[in-house]
């Protein structure tokens, strides 16, 4: 069975180091597993993914939709939240799609 993980940073955080876990977990469940991980951007996660026999692929993320997360929207009122998703939803949509 293939296992397809998606992580938007190449980067090592308290949620990489919970894949991190994860997929050494899942390759001793079941060393048979094929676990894999597509990367928005490079960094030394992937090298540790490899280090536990994940196949790994980073695919740069085009950089008008690096910046539509969340952290974009901290400490902005209700109205400003919905006008700022509307109108990044319409420019980075087709890019989205491409990607």
């Amino acid at each position: 069975m293939r296992i397809l993980f998606l992580n938007i940073t190449g980067q090592v955080g308290g949620a990489e180091r919970s894949l991190l876990d994860l997929l050494a977990s899942l390759r001793q469940l079941d060393p048979a597993l094929e676990l894999c991980l597509g990367l928005a951007a490079d960094g030394p996660l992937v090298a540790l993914a490899q280090k536990l026999g994940v196949a790994t692929q980073v695919l740069p993320m085009p950089a008008e939709l690096l910046g539509f997360g969340d952290t974009a929207l901290r400490s902005r009122g209700r109205w400003a939240v919905a006008s700022l998703l509307l109108d990044r939803t319409a420019k980075t949509g087709f890019s989205l799609r491409r990607y």
